[in-house]
């Protein structure tokens, strides 16, 4: 079974009274270790739908299936325990805490789970920060750090919990092409080390390129999917 079903989905929401569709009708799959990529302008319903999938809010419509959970049926504890346990976010302005170090900020999201033994924690936080590149900054702050380094941390903060999937909206937004470049290459590494399914959203079509499945949105729509190669036989 896929990891990630929409089904028919809709997202109405309200704009000075008047009902706005971000999302209309839309259905598609994803596979379990999946490397994906959602482009379209702003507007088009890219966050929205990262959002349905991390839990982060509900459909109007249609049905969103996640491991084989439908997010409808959670409640707010049920969402957040459900988004701790399966699903790693990484977003644009990176949200690393200022008054944590790199090494604090990564096990942070551990500190809600209690079933991992301090021993455990350490060495997960290690292996991770060591994978990208940043075991010798550990001790370093936030504002110690650059843009491409505070975004290692964030890769690394997503997957410490050893969820399933990433959610990733617009990653490399505030990075240079090179330092972006950096970034997806640690995630296809950690996507191939971990088994971790990576999905996210970007406006940089050379960001685009490097996801193995590419959808296209506009309007809420998907109006265009192809893999790697076949977007760039295209072009």
């Amino acid at each position: 079974m896929s990891l990630i079903q929409l089904h028919d989905v809709t997202k109405t929401y309200q704009s000075s009274g008047v009902p706005v569709d971000a999302l209309r009708n839309l259905s598609l799959t994803i596979d379990r270790e999946a490397f994906v990529s959602f482009i379209g302008p702003s507007g088009s319903g890219k966050s929205t739908l990262l959002n349905l999938m991390g839990a982060l809010d509900k459909s109007t419509g249609g049905k969103v299936v996640v491991d084989g959970v439908d997010i409808a049926t959670l409640d707010r504890a049920g969402a957040a325990a459900f988004r701790g346990n399966t699903i790693g976010f990484v977003f644009q302005n990176f949200n690393l805490i200022p008054v944590l170090t790199v090494y604090e900020n990564v096990e942070y999201p551990l500190l809600m789970l209690n079933h991992v033994a301090v021993k455990e924690r350490r060495e997960r936080i290690l292996n991770l920060l060591d994978n990208v590149g940043m075991l010798d900054q550990k001790d370093k702050y936030p504002n110690q750090i650059s843009g491409g380094q505070k975004q290692r941390v964030a890769v690394a903060r997503a997957l410490v919990t050893n969820p399933k999937i990433v959610l990733a909206d617009e990653p490399t937004a505030n990075l240079d092409h090179t330092t972006a470049f950096k970034v997806i290459s640690i995630m296809h590494e950690m996507q191939r080390t971990f088994g971790t399914t990576f999905v996210f959203s970007t406006h940089d079509p050379k960001i685009v390129g490097e996801a193995e499945l590419i959808y296209t949105l506009e309007d809420g729509v998907i109006v265009h999917h192809a893999t790697k190669e076949q977007q760039r036989g295209s072009q």
